[in-house]
């Protein structure tokens, strides 16, 4: 199996972002109905626990992150690891005025 992670970029401190992800055959064909689920470490700021892929192959999650700093989010689809993506998240910029 093949995947391709698509996230929101730079992700910040407290606001949600998106990320999707895409599960394929080798042949390039995408898989429905296959569970999907996001481990980024130990914060729980990635929802749902685990989805379901569509006919078209992708799965959505929201990732809202509480601290700034790199994240490595790893996806697994029917407990097979297929892919890695990293996210800088950035702080909550001070609002001017």
């Amino acid at each position: 199996r093949l995947a391709e992670m698509v996230a929101a970029e730079p992700a910040t401190v407290g606001q949600p972002s998106t990320i999707v992800v895409t599960v394929r055959d080798a042949g390039g064909i995408p898989l429905q109905g296959r569970t999907v689920v996001l481990n980024q470490g130990s914060e729980p700021d990635i929802t749902p626990a685990s989805a379901l892929t569509g006919p078209d192959g992708t799965a959505a999650f929201s990732f809202t992150p509480t601290e700034a700093g790199t994240r490595t989010i790893t996806a697994a689809a029917d407990d097979v690891i297929v892919g890695t993506t990293t996210i800088e998240v950035q702080p909550i910029q001070p609002s001017a005025g």
